[in-house]
């Protein structure tokens, strides 16, 4: 293949979006698949504080592997572009999070916000942090830079 049939590379701003909008994406599909696990699974057969850890852990997990598939739609991120990616991926998650459960789910207003009460001992605060500092520690473990 010759340089002409090549595609062009993606302006740098376009090609963050790229990666913070399939981080957010990927991101909200992997949370999909454990939260089914978990409510489905998890939860009945270890009840619902050891259920959501078991859950969780293994999810944070899978960020990580998230954060790194995204992390190489972007040429040499540096600790803003990193920010950026996982605060925007939060964002994006959030986005999708939000219209599932309210729009189709019908979940109550009320009782979506209570599932972010980490003094209720809700979890997914923490995984929203560590989804947003994912790309940045994922990058530092692999450079030791950040």
């Amino acid at each position: 293949m010759s340089g002409e049939d090549a595609a062009p590379e993606l302006d740098p701003f376009l090609q963050k979006l790229r990666a913070m909008l399939l981080y957010g994406a990927l991101a909200f599909a992997t949370g999909f698949v454990f939260g089914v696990m978990r409510e489905l699974a998890f939860i009945p057969l270890l009840g619902k504080s050891v259920g959501k850890w078991t859950e969780f852990i293994p999810l944070v997990g899978a960020l990580f592997f998230v954060a790194a598939y995204a992390l190489r739609q972007i040429n040499a991120p540096d600790r803003r572009t990193l920010l950026m990616m996982g605060f925007g991926g939060v964002i994006v998650l959030l986005m999708f999070e939000s219209l599932f459960a309210l729009y189709v789910m019908q979940v109550p207003l009320a009782i979506y916000l209570d599932g972010f009460n980490i003094l209720k001992g809700e979890l997914f605060p923490w995984g929203l942090a560590m989804m947003a500092l994912a790309p940045l520690l994922l990058n530092y473990f692999r450079t030791r830079n950040i």
